[in-house]
């Protein structure tokens, strides 16, 4: 009989949870930007005060890859927390956030409010 390492069964646990994790989110929690936002709703008449809060909530996602990236070297051997922490940077990704201004900006007709 071969003894497991309490490292080895806390990896085990850490997958499990991810897994349990992951059907959960696909079941319940996923959603797309692209379909799942009433954009055709949104207020053209909406400040331009509120078209640079939601630019600047989404804009501190744009640092996510710093983020993950330098996590992800610490915890590489953990196949239960790096595939977490990977699934965690989709789901904050700045692609998604990015897209979802996108969208609520044409929407209000505010396009070519953001400076770059």
């Amino acid at each position: 009989m071969t003894k497991i390492s309490t490292q080895a069964r806390m990896e085990d646990f850490f997958y499990r949870e991810l897994l349990k994790y992951l059907y959960m989110a696909e079941q319940k929690r996923r959603w797309n930007p692209f379909t799942d936002i009433p954009y055709d709703h949104a207020n053209p008449n909406s400040s331009q005060t509120l078209a640079q809060c939601v630019e600047t909530f989404c804009a501190v996602e744009m640092y996510l890859p710093d983020f993950t990236s330098k996590m992800l070297h610490m915890i590489r051997r953990s196949r239960g927390r790096s595939w977490f922490h990977i699934n965690w940077g989709y789901e904050e990704s700045s692609i998604r956030s990015r897209s979802k201004v996108g969208f609520w900006r044409r929407a209000t007709g505010r396009k070519n409010s953001v400076r770059r």
